[in-house]
């Protein structure tokens, strides 16, 4: 691969911020004097002076970062693009050679293949066990068999994220070298956690091995709108108490106060290494690393030194990481308690909370400060932000951390006596349950989680920009009550402002956005009201729900509280599949389905979580409108020309729908079939289109060439999961389109397809990969 080919692959902005961390770590470590220096012996030496590393001149250090992280992140991004996983064809049979790093679960494990890819590389997959298999076997090399699911790859997320494969089979491998003994370490502590507590196994796992295969989503999702992942994720707090028992255990052996932050270092790296050095553990590990070599050697370590050394290596191992969320929130929330620790505990100290004990005062205002540091980040990733996130850390925090020493020292225990043990482990289940009371309590609060769209964190930056130069710009001298007014003034006054240039520039346009949320449909209308509608909410498997985890966080994101009409169109999972966590999280008004007798439990879910969120049920029939903001929908179909056609099937009774806004035209079929689209033009329903969705997600049984020829759409969007195992959309159809002259939009290929439609008749279109990040 040639260096022009592989820049393409790169990130823009992924050269200019290594080369800033190379900067910052350049000028920190060049300018840090040492405490003491080595004075020259005899009676004519000079005065000793403090060495000092001189620095080089500023062009040549530019010049080395610029080069030193171009031709890196060239090399990774070239052996990224020639991985083997991306080599997988969609639907492929595999036959693979290998071990799992963790337990199935919920979700899907990664599975080392040492044998049966394409190349024969050995690569990391992601595995998900059926629920008719057997579990695998603890530590074990297995031959797994099953079928490959690719899906697309976000930038910078590693290649074994390509794709999926669903195990259908599996057996020992009894001829296969042994595993590696971290994973047989592993093993056995996750036996043993097995044993001591069964209950909450999963979420110590978590704790002290940074596997989460078989942590419940339910936990996952309330510890993260507790505003307390952090603590399920191993990071600096988790290797920090580790570090602090080793070293405590290093003191009581006899080693100096030199030696044993050396020897905490040396034992929190094994940890790292064994845990399979997750990224803020092993940012944790070198600032150990390098304040243990400070302490041994008489030299004073700068924290910022530390961190941006850990920064630059790090990146060195692996460049994409950058635009890794782990990655990015790590350094921030590390770089916050570096920077603003100390303001924010002056701050403490002059005023009222002065009065707490200095432990309480210290941890807040740590939480503050990395909760300082990551809000923008959280709220961009994620959607939301936890409001509650520092209180229930100064609460949970203390409980976590007295549990992780106690699950370790009751693993440990039980190799010497499993009762005794038992009893010891049942204490420490006591601080688990306690902080998962705590989490349930405070997820069912009233604003526990602020959903922030994306346009809040761009006005909360001007509003900062604004005061920066208000008050340091005009170098003012304000008192400090004064510039806290000026600061809540330009926030104030910047959220409010920010959003009247966007809604005058809409110039009373909808739009029309068909959501990327895999082999299924999820179509979403904003009114020029600012009002939505939802069309479908996407499908639903053992692992991924596309309402919680796509349909939701975007429409959220765009300011959505309240769905004027939820239209189902037919029970199948691939359109219905998200409808509960839909109904959950927003208020809905009506919903609409075909009415069709349908004994699918995610159906029968949705209707009854409809009931009791207060939504009113209508059965769509022909003839039936939801008009809101000029935006009118009009059922066609069922209940009118085309009953007689219809079969029982649930495609049959899709609902059709034209979407008129002023000119502008719109055909949403859902899955009916050609023989309903050929009914429906017979009795002229459907007039000549702005727009047609392709039906069935681009089935060779639905968009008729008969349809195209009358229609003649000017824009087709088909909604399809990318390399799905049907082949939609089929090749026929792409070829009907293409001859009818239709331009074409796909959600497999491009993301989300957003349509801005003018009373006029006109519109634009633009696509987005991966506006939500649980969508990637």
């Amino acid at each position: 691969m040639g260096l022009g080919t592989a820049l393409v692959h790169l990130p823009a902005w992924l050269t200019p911020a290594v080369l800033a961390g190379s900067l910052l770590c350049w000028l920190i470590f060049a300018w840090e004097r040492p405490q003491f220096a080595w004075p020259r012996s005899g009676p004519d030496a000079p005065p000793s002076r403090p060495a000092r590393l001189r620095p080089l001149p500023l062009p040549t250090g530019l010049l080395l970062a610029l080069c030193g992280g171009l031709l890196h992140g060239t090399a990774s991004a070239g052996a990224r693009t020639r991985s083997c996983q991306l080599a997988i064809p969609d639907g492929a049979t595999l036959e693979l050679r290998g071990y799992f790093e963790g337990v199935p679960g919920e979700g899907a494990a990664p599975f080392i293949a040492r044998s049966g890819l394409p190349g024969g590389c050995r690569a990391r997959v992601r595995a998900v066990v059926r629920e008719d298999v057997s579990a695998p076997p603890a530590s074990a090399s297995l031959v797994i068999r099953g079928q490959w699911l690719a899906r697309p790859l976000r930038r910078g997320m590693p290649p074994e994220y390509a794709g999926t494969l669903v195990v259908r089979a599996l057996e020992v491998d009894t001829g296969a070298p042994a595993v590696p003994l971290a994973v047989r370490l592993r093993a056995v502590v996750r036996e043993r956690l097995d044993v001591l507590y069964p209950a909450r196994a999963g979420l110590g796992e978590a704790l002290i091995l940074a596997r989460r295969e078989r942590l419940a989503r339910e936990v996952r999702d309330q510890w993260a709108r507790a505003g307390i992942a952090h603590l399920l994720a191993i990071s600096g707090f988790h290797v920090g108490v580790m570090a602090a028992i080793l070293y405590l255990l290093a003191r009581r052996i006899g080693l100096g106060p030199g030696r044993a932050p050396l020897a905490a270092a040396g034992g929190s790296w094994a940890y790292v290494l064994a845990i399979g050095s997750p990224v803020a553990a092993t940012r944790a590990a070198f600032i150990l690393a390098a304040l243990a070599a400070g302490r041994l050697l008489g030299r004073r370590v700068s924290s910022l030194g530390a961190l941006a050394t850990a920064f630059i290596a790090l990146l060195a191992a692996r460049p994409d990481a950058i635009v890794s969320v782990a990655f990015q929130l790590s350094f921030a929330g590390a770089a916050g308690l570096v920077l603003l620790s100390p303001p924010v505990s002056r701050v403490l100290r002059t005023g009222r909370l002065g009065r707490l004990p200095s432990a309480l005062r210290t941890g807040l205002a740590s939480g503050i400060a990395a909760t300082a540091a990551t809000f923008p980040l959280v709220a961009w990733h994620f959607g939301y932000f936890a409001t509650a996130g520092i209180p229930v850390t100064l609460v949970a925090g203390p409980l976590v951390a007295a549990a992780i020493p106690g699950m370790i020292l009751s693993i440990l225990l039980s190799f010497i006596s499993l009762p005794l043990a038992g009893i010891f482990a049942g204490g420490v289940d006591l601080f688990l349950q306690l902080a998962g009371a705590i989490v349930s309590l405070v997820v069912d609060l009233p604003g526990a989680a602020v959903w922030t769209p994306r346009w809040w964190i761009v006005a909360a930056t001007a509003a900062l920009a604004i005061y920066w130069l208000v008050v340091r710009g005009l170098a003012l001298r304000l008192r400090p009550r004064v510039r806290a007014a000026v600061l809540v003034a330009s926030l104030a006054a910047t959220l409010v402002a920010w959003p009247i240039p966007a809604l005058i520039g809409n110039g009373g346009a909808m739009e029309l956005v068909f959501l990327d949320v895999g082999q299924g449909d999820a179509v979403a209308i904003r009114t020029p009201g600012s009002r939505w509608i939802l069309i479908d909410t996407g499908p639903r498997s053992r692992t991924f729900d596309s309402g919680a985890r796509i349909v939701v966080p975007y429409l959220r994101r765009r300011g959505a509280v309240r769905l004027e009409a939820l239209i189902l169109t037919h029970p199948d999972l691939d359109h219905i599949g998200g409808a509960n966590a839909v109904l959950s999280e927003l208020d809905v008004l009506r919903v609409l389905d075909p009415g069709a007798p349908a004994a699918r439990p995610a159906y029968v879910a949705a209707l009854e979580r409809a009931q009791a969120r207060g939504a009113t049920w209508f059965a769509a029939r022909a003839g039936d409108r939801v008009s809101v903001d000029g935006v009118t929908l009009e059922v066609l179909h069922p209940g009118g020309a085309a009953d007689s056609v219809a079969s029982g099937e649930a495609n049959d009774q899709s609902v059709v729908l034209l979407l008129r806004y002023g000119e502008f035209t719109a055909l949403l079929p859902g899955d009916a079939p050609a023989a309903v689209e050929d009914a429906l033009l017979a009795a002229g329903h459907i007039p000549p289109l702005d727009l047609l969705k392709a039906g069935h997600h681009g089935s060779r049984t639905s968009t008729s060439w008969r349809l195209l020829e009358f229609t003649q759409p000017e824009l087709g969007v088909v909604s399809a999961g990318a390399r799905n195992r049907y082949g939609h959309p089929h090749a026929e159809i792409l070829d009907r389109l293409e001859r009818a002259g239709v331009d074409l939009a796909r959600t497999d290929l491009q993301g989300v397809v957003r349509v801005r439609a003018f009373p006029t008749g006109d519109f634009t279109l633009s696509v987005e990969r991966c506006p939500v990040l649980a969508a990637c």
